[in-house]
């Protein structure tokens, strides 16, 4: 007998497609809707990690797609000791996907998704710089050889889908989820997304869906508070907040994730108008929408579903295909079906592109992994020197008196702070299981750069967030004995215990750190200062009159008004992940010269949040207590050495609608040492039919100058950023003069023009 035509690797996508929806039944079509918790569906007996019965049982009641199969951490219910460790993993993907492919009727392979936002959330993987902190650097090139080594490290485990990139834009430091975004402009966001898109589906090992998440408005709830109420007007939401995902999409996404907030009323998990409307109509997307966690189940508590088969037709008809562990997607949405809320075409719309989505990945000809490979593919040296690359880039100098870089002859150095040394706290949320002894903190990094005739005194001082002083006198003294103090603050985003692998000593699972989290999904705040007792440590500090020396590690902006003042230098490292205390050392000591620049506006105080660069004219009145802008600006950070612009140049003086604009800048290296500019191209319409921002990045270059070197830097404004939405909401470009301004931030530029004509 001919074996079916779904199953023939030399038919075309949408004909096996076809021919499978052909042969289903609605329960099956039902089934493969259906995404569970990975992380429950194994065990381990006798040491050896197993599918259990919980596994079997749901795939007897119809799964398409588990999620987490290898996750570890304590969301997951496992340990250090009884995670799935890369080769388990892959071997147990290779299990899943057999029991799939022989014992169901049809044989269809599942979507193994796991957590990607900076790394892979699975034991022993690469951990890179928290996502804010890869935006600091402002380089593509490097955003996609991160995706591309996220993406073997998945492949090698036997996953086919990446829960990343976050394309929110972060404009209130508030919210909890700042340090997973690239930071609060659409442009860099969208360039940024593009090449982790791109990078993660082009993978050689095999593609990886994105999956972008959250569509949409999620970073624009009033308060800061996650998932709770956006308020944008269509303008706003399509023109900006639109930006990142629609780039993403043009590169090909695969997958979208909705979010949890909604907007106008509208839950955005139910929004067809979001979820079809605009994402399919208008975008052209093609791949399938997976709601967040219990999203779906969630309309009922949001008012807009009285029962579970409401819910599930309202998320279905909107334009979500996968319902991510909720309960929806199965008996309550065949009884919507029997009930007419949704219709059998409904149904086989979001079966097929689910299916779509196997078969591009071509999970049914390519189903399995070599469990050997991941020993050599995750965390491979390669990858670690990778993350420590990427945390070089990510750390930006906001103030430096001449304290830094550090002299190498200084005879004794205090390193005080509560994320001195304390190895969970630098590498952010959505982190796995790590054995500490793997982290780098910034304590060790500066013990292992200076000589041994140099003292390095410790002292913790205070936590994050706890109030108790008794630290203090211990910090102060260090402080005092030695020629100056590196201060290292900030925040936390450390949810697991403080836990130590067995084979490295015994185990300690006794104290939480997640007490002393201040960030993190789900941790909102109402101010943005310093948690805790931090501000009145860094206070007695500075009245020993030593040098003082402050880096930051957190997630969010933090308010800078009070901390400049008192410190020779701040630098802003955000979580920078496992090799971040040698990154920050480097830097410290001067063996890496600082080039990160700020992708968020740094607050002076809370009072000024939201704040953004790119807000519409008079949109920012003068406040009584203070300047209105920001302590740092966005696309500020200072170098040990100092860039020059000359001559800006922008052709044509006039151009068409729909020309490509070119600028030229020449840039000189005006200091004694190396370093490395981001050039930064921001665009204003100076008249226009409504209201544009007052500056919006339209392009930004990497360039590398030798001392003393000069440079003529060319980038080409892309004819659409340009465009703008009218009165009607269309998408013209008006004619009239812009006005080009570049530089090292947003705030110090050159300034030319162009006109468009028509």
């Amino acid at each position: 007998m001919s074996s079916p035509v779904y199953r023939d690797g030399r038919q075309g996508v949408d004909v096996r497609v076809a021919d499978l929806l052909g042969r289903m039944t609605v329960q099956q079509k039902v089934g493969q809707l259906r995404q569970i918790l990975g992380f429950k569906c194994h065990q381990r007996l006798a040491g050896k990690a197993e599918l259990n019965e919980a596994f079997r049982q749901a795939m007897a009641e119809g799964v398409g797609a588990l999620y987490g199969l290898a996750r570890a951490d304590a969301f997951a219910g496992v340990t250090p000791q009884t995670a799935l460790k890369p080769v388990e993993a892959a071997e147990l993907a290779n299990a899943a996907q057999r029991y799939a492919i022989e014992q169901t009727p049809l044989g269809i392979p599942l979507l193994l998704a796991e957590e990607a936002p900076h790394g892979v959330m699975a034991l022993g993987t690469t951990l890179f710089p928290a996502p804010i902190g890869l935006a600091s650097a402002f380089d593509p090139e490097l955003a996609g050889d991160v995706a591309a080594a996220m993406a073997a490290e998945l492949r090698a485990i036997g996953a086919n889908v990446a829960y990343g990139p976050v394309l929110d834009l972060a404009r209130d430091g508030r919210w909890s989820r700042c340090e997973e975004t690239f930071g609060e402009d659409p442009y860099l966001a969208s360039a940024l997304g593009q090449a982790m898109v791109r990078a993660l589906q082009e993978s050689p090992d095999g593609p990886v869906a994105a999956t972008l998440k959250h569509f949409a408005a999620y970073g624009e709830t009033l308060g800061g508070h996650n998932g709770g109420t956006s308020s944008v007007g269509p303008r706003e939401l399509h023109g900006v907040l639109h930006k990142p995902f629609r780039s993403a999409v043009v590169a090909g996404a695969l997958s979208l994730m909705s979010s949890y907030n909604e907007i106008d009323g509208v839950p955005c998990t139910g929004s067809r108008e979001l979820l079809t409307g605009t994402l399919r109509q208008e975008w052209g997307f093609a791949g399938f929408v997976v709601s967040d966690l219990y999203a779906i189940d969630g309309l009922r508590f949001q008012g807009v579903a009285a029962d579970m088969a409401e819910a599930a037709a309202i998320a279905l008809k909107a334009g979500v295909d996968l319902d991510l562990s909720g309960a929806s997607y199965g008996p309550p949405l065949l009884e919507a079906l029997q009930r007419g809320l949704v219709s059998a075409a409904d149904i086989d719309l979001a079966t097929a592109r689910i299916l779509r989505a196997k078969f591009t990945l071509g999970l049914f000809d390519r189903p399995y992994v070599e469990p050997q490979r991941a020993a050599e593919i995750v965390s491979s040296p390669a990858h670690r020197e990778l993350s420590l690359r990427a945390a070089r880039q990510s750390i930006v100098l906001l103030k430096n008196d001449g304290a830094l870089p550090l002299a190498a002859d200084a005879k004794s150095i205090a390193v005080i702070g509560p994320n001195a040394d304390t190895p969970g706290n630098q590498l952010g949320d959505y982190t796995p299981f790590i054995d500490p002894l793997a982290v780098t903190t910034v304590r060790q990094g500066i013990e292992r750069q200076v000589g041994a005739g140099v003292r390095v005194r410790y002292a913790k001082g205070c936590g994050v967030c706890d109030v108790s002083k008794a630290g203090f006198a211990e910090a102060v003294e260090a402080a005092s004995q030695a020629e100056l103090a590196v201060v290292v603050l900030g925040g936390s985003s450390n949810r697991e215990p403080t836990t130590q692998f067995t084979d490295r000593g015994a185990a300690d699972v006794s104290s939480s750190a997640m007490s002393d989290m201040d960030c993190g999904e789900g941790f909102d705040r109402c101010t943005l200062g310093l948690s805790g007792v931090q501000m009145e440590l860094l206070e007695q500090l500075a009245a020993t009159g030593k040098p003082l020396i402050v880096v930051l590690i957190n997630g969010r902006p933090v308010e800078l008004e009070r901390i400049l003042p008192l410190a020779s230098a701040v630098m802003e490292a955000w979580y920078p992940g496992p090799t971040g205390g040698q990154a920050v050392a480097e830097v410290l000591f001067g063996q890496v010269n600082p080039s990160g620049k700020l992708p968020v506006s740094m607050p002076r105080t809370l009072g000024q949040s939201p704040v953004y660069y790119n807000h519409k004219l008079l949109a920012r009145s003068k406040y009584v207590e203070m300047d209105v802008r920001p302590a740092c600006c966005f696309g500020f950070g200072l170098s040990y050495t100092k860039f020059e612009y000359a001559n800006l140049r922008v052709t044509p003086a006039k151009a068409k609608a729909g020309e490509p604009i070119t600028v030229e800048v020449e840039v000189t290296n005006v200091g004694q040492v190396a370093g490395d500019e981001v050039v930064q191209l921001y665009v204003r319409d100076v008249v226009s039919s409504v209201m544009t921002p007052v500056k919006a990045l339209k392009g930004f270059a990497r360039v590398h100058l030798a001392s003393l070197q000069r440079q003529t830097v060319r980038l080409v404004i892309d004819p659409s950023e340009l465009t703008l939405l009218d009165q009607d909401l269309t998408r013209v470009v008006e004619p009239g003069t812009f006005e080009v301004m570049v530089g090292g931030n947003c705030e110090h530029t050159l300034t030319a023009s162009f006109e468009i004509v028509v």
